[in-house]
């Protein structure tokens, strides 16, 4: 990444907020190396800004005790024996079966580490002994919230795959299943065609039903059985994150995003260390370049059908390229061109100039450092998100395919071939990769700011979607529609009397325009004086960002479009005082007046809002420099565009399943009442034989 201006600026303010050392406590026991090797990169960032981490974990040996605090270890408490994983155990099985049979033995798991002494000790103490936790967001994150509840601290979250489901449904995140796919299923098909988008829909429908009836139900099991005396279920089971760090970046997958939704795609990447002698020579003698084989460390890769294992090992005999092969066994008749090793150091290999391909499961990891590294891949997915990373990789034009239940040397040939040979690849992994760094922030200087942030203003939940606070009725404007409908009703009844009346009050609003234009207001610079304790103000944008920016309560008096709106939304915040403009008279203005002037909370709340509007990573001004420049450098940035856009507005608003799914539904229903009805009449006509037999 290139370091501007900016970046010296940002790292400035970084390290004058890291004067003070916070206290934080990251929960992250899912035994799964690759998750806690981007949450451990979270933590060391927020380590090497000078805050002191303590952090409960599956992998004490990877969280270095130099660096933490304290180290919570919960390795003996592993219901699941990852890194033993076999092929077959994970991909077998449809993910929705998994989570199901997980359910059964996690929150026993969950009771397990709660009453570990160390947590005991958290749980028991009347003591503030944190500033913020770290939870991730994970199936079962929500048996660890009475921590959270507990301790009453800001919450933050982190996901380590692009989209998640349960991180969106925690922070009302938007999760339109049109084009934003669901992230631990297979898609049989692209999002863009109308299968593709009716298989994502029932996903989305099954993850409901998880999160909404399954989830609570034991979650309530488990709060009974363990926890009932620690903690309120309401209270924990509604507990939302304050913020949520996503293992995403806009050039992989654009999406529209809640402020309190910050995205740190690739912050487990790190500076390239010095290879091993034995990697660093076999890579620099590789002639014809150099393949890395590795399939992360959920599964083992010696758990391939020995038919799999032979069709690669007699591939990497055709071809002239050196191959790193990370497999857990000794393998018989390897050529000379293959070394196989159980562990492989992936980050720092796949820096090496010479090494040209990768073959990959694609977990997320993996993905993020073979784009950071512009290395094209070989994808060779095998469960969960796997195969919607390596279909996003295909698209991005930076893989091929390997199906992993159709491995021959025929088809790992072709693939290989593919991907060294055809220039495309290579070229479109470059330009991927320069997307991919280019940054106003890096992803360690995002947690960290807003990470800092989050504490500052206790929680930030002025950065919280305004969904939060709907009941899901009115999430899905069923009292709107409802509404409506009966409106519509009434309309049809009586068009004659409502067309009167709209008639009636366009007359009024041509009038209160017309009134309203004769008025105009010059703000110069007066807010800003020291003695300017209030400003009466018609609220528009630039007269309300102005107020707030200079810390002065405001006697709204709004006119029309967006002001009356502006004037709301200041009254809301406790820094406004509303005034007719209809109603004027002295008496009104005097106690708008007064109240602004004499009530200190306006000012007070003026003062909190004031430091919420200027707290940014980037000024406004730098912004617009930014990512003008941006957009040049990039010849329109077409990669941060929602893929909603590529979508007609049939297919956005899901109108094309909705009709297949209504007609399959229809003919389902009449075919099983014709199947009744007939059934039916076979019955009367065997009854009325058989009593007519009788006779």
């Amino acid at each position: 990444m290139q370091f501007t201006f900016w970046h010296i600026c940002l790292a400035s303010v970084l390290l004058t907020h890291a004067s003070d050392g916070f206290r934080i406590l990251g929960i992250f026991p899912w035994p799964a190396k690759s998750h806690f090797s981007c949450n451990n990169a979270i933590m060391k960032s927020l380590i090497d800004t000078g805050h002191e981490v303590t952090v409960i974990t599956s992998f004490p040996k990877h969280a270095s005790a130099e660096n933490y605090s304290s180290i919570i270890d919960v390795s003996e408490e592993h219901m699941i024996r990852v890194g033993r994983a076999s092929f077959d155990e994970w991909t077998s099985q449809n993910p929705f079966k998994l989570l199901d049979k997980g359910i059964k033995v996690i929150y026993p798991y969950c009771s397990k580490i709660l009453n570990l002494p160390e947590i005991q000790r958290i749980l028991n103490s009347d003591e503030k002994l944190y500033d913020v936790v770290f939870v991730e967001i994970l199936f079962f994150y929500k048996c660890f919230l009475p921590v959270v509840e507990k301790m009453n601290i800001p919450f933050i979250g982190t996901t380590t795959v692009r989209t998640c489901f349960q991180a969106d449904h925690a922070i009302y995140n938007p999760h339109h299943p049109a084009y934003i796919p669901y992230e631990v299923v297979t898609q049989k098909w692209k999002l863009e065609h109308i299968l593709g988008r009716i298989n994502n829909v029932w996903n989305y429908i099954v993850a409901s039903w998880h999160e909404n009836v399954v989830f609570p139900k034991m979650l309530k099991q488990f709060h009974d059985d363990h926890i009932d005396q620690l903690s309120s279920l309401e209270k924990y089971m509604t507990m939302e994150p304050d913020l949520i760090f996503y293992n995403n970046h806009a050039s992989l997958l654009p999406r529209p995003m809640n402020p309190n939704a910050i995205e740190i795609g690739g912050v487990h990447v790190e500076d390239a260390k010095p290879l091993p002698k034995n990697f660093q020579e076999f890579i620099d003698e590789a002639e014809h370049g150099a393949i890395l084989f590795a399939l992360g460390s959920f599964v083992r890769a010696a758990t391939l059908t020995l038919e799999n294992q032979k069709a690669f090992r007699d591939a990497f005999a055709e071809i002239p390229q050196r191959v790193i092969w990370k497999f857990e066994e000794k393998m018989d008749n390897l050529s000379s061109n293959v070394m196989i090793l159980d562990w492989v150091p992936q980050r720092d290999i796949l820096e090496h100039e010479n090494v040209i391909a990768f073959i990959s499961h694609c977990g997320l990891g993996s993905m993020n450092e073979a784009v950071y590294t512009a290395t094209p891949v070989v994808a060779c997915p095998l469960f969960f998100d796997q195969p919607d990373n390596a279909e996003l990789l295909e698209n991005l034009g930076v893989a091929v395919h390997l199906d992993i239940y159709d491995i021959t040397k025929e088809n790992v040939l072709y693939a290989l071939n593919a991907v060294i040979n055809d220039t495309k690849y290579y070229n479109n992994m470059q330009k991927l990769s320069t997307k991919f760094k280019d940054r106003p922030m890096t992803s360690q200087q995002s947690v960290v700011y807003w990470t800092e942030y989050v504490i500052r203003h206790q929680g930030a939940s002025h950065l919280k979607s305004p969904a939060t606070r709907l009941s899901w009725f009115q999430f899905l404007m069923f009292d709107v529609i409802l509404i409506v409908a009966v409106v519509l009703i009434i309309f049809m009844c009586l068009l004659s009397c409502a067309c009167r009346i709209l008639s009636s009050y366009c007359i009024s609003c041509i009038g209160f325009l017309r009134t309203f234009n004769k008025l105009k207001t010059e703000n110069d610079n007066f807010s800003e004086h020291q003695n300017v304790i209030a400003f009466i103000s018609h609220c528009g944008l630039g007269g309300t960002n102005e107020a707030a920016y200079t810390a002065t309560p405001v006697i709204a008096c709004p006119l029309f479009a967006d002001q009356l709106d502006n004037a709301k939304l200041l009254e809301d915040h406790g820094v406004a005082v509303h005034l007719d403009f209809h109603d004027i008279t002295k008496e009104n203005i005097l106690n708008a007046l007064n109240a602004v002037i004499n009530n200190t909370s306006y000012r007070d709340n003026m003062r909190k809002l004031s430091n919420k509007f200027k707290d940014r990573p980037m000024t406004p001004q730098q912004s617009v420099v930014y990512w003008t420049e941006y957009v040049i450098r990039h010849q329109g940035a077409s990669h941060l565009r929602s893929p909603a856009s590529r979508l007609s507005w049939l297919q956005f608003f899901m109108l094309d399943v909705i009709f297949i799914v209504t007609t399959v539904l229809v003919i389902f229903v009449l075919l099983f009442y014709f199947i009744i009805r007939i059934c039916l009449s076979n019955f009367v006509k065997i009854r009325c034989f058989n009593q007519f037999k009788y006779k």
